[in-house]
């Protein structure tokens, strides 16, 4: 095969400054600064700044970090690791064959051809967008944090509380549900989990849309209304995670220590 008898349409082009561009510009929609980003996934300045000159491709740990720390979802990553394959393999390509040869066409053709499934898959629906989206009930916030957690590589209920300096009951009764943070607090844990502007947005409009279909049920001693969803079943709940039944008596799925704690909160909330 000859030039000439390329397709039309195979085109070699600069495949590592198209990636950088694409960083540049999901980088712009979050609202952070290279210096903002930087400090948020622990690389230099200057590794950031490389990064989005297209000069020389990334490396997939600085790339994924990057894009991570930008919002990016497991499911889209798929799509950015097959660009960033095709960038790095274009980048090999151009130094040995600078310009459109018999020897490079097949490659050029196949690059255009992942380049553009590449594209499709990385702007798949973003999981952690989904679900602050479709958030209807107080117990889907904890699936949430985990998403935004996992994207910081923290994974054990330990971890994320020891990133957010709660403490770790406290944290665990936030993901199951039978505790809510306040406004204050879940904005300091979203920021502490690395949560972009437009991320930290989203939760609280998340928080806020549930937060008004609260069940509302007064405790029978302190008053303090149940937070869980109004269509929720079983024991009810305070944002202090005092538990109750309608009758007003304890859950008895509660060991003695818990209906010990639980009784201290109650107090302390009077």
């Amino acid at each position: 095969m000859s030039v000439a008898d390329v397709d039309p349409t195979v085109e070699t082009p600069n495949y590592p400054m198209k990636f950088a561009q694409l960083l540049t510009t999901f980088r712009g929609r979050t609202g952070m600064t290279v210096r903002e980003l930087a400090a948020l996934v622990g690389y230099s300045h200057s590794q950031i700044v490389r990064a989005e000159q297209g000069v020389r491709v990334p490396t997939w740990p600085v790339a994924s970090t990057y894009l991570a720390a930008c919002g990016v979802g497991h499911q889209a990553m798929t799509g950015w690791r097959i660009l960033w394959e095709v960038a790095r393999s274009a980048q090999t390509e151009l130094r040995r064959y600078p310009g459109l040869t018999a020897e490079s066409i097949p490659f050029w053709a196949k690059a255009g051809r992942d380049w553009r499934a590449g594209q499709t898959a990385s702007s798949g629906p973003d999981p952690l967008h989904e679900l602050l989206r479709d958030m209807a009930h107080w117990e889907e916030f904890g699936a949430a944090i985990r998403v935004l957690a996992e994207r910081s590589g923290l994974v054990s209920i330990r971890d994320i509380a020891l990133r957010c300096g709660v403490p770790k009951s406290t944290m665990h009764r936030w993901l199951i549900g039978t505790r809510r943070p306040s406004n204050m607090q879940l904005e300091k844990l979203v920021a502490a989990l690395g949560a972009t502007p437009t991320v930290r947005a989203e939760f609280a409009e998340a928080f806020r849309r549930v937060t008004e279909s609260c069940c509302g049920e007064p405790h029978p001693q302190s008053g303090l209304a149940c937070v869980r969803d109004d269509r929720h079943r079983g024991w009810h709940s305070t944002a202090m995670g005092v538990r109750w039944l309608d009758d007003g008596s304890v859950p008895a799925e509660l060991t003695v220590a818990e209906r010990y704690f639980d009784t201290k909160l109650d107090r302390a909330a009077q």
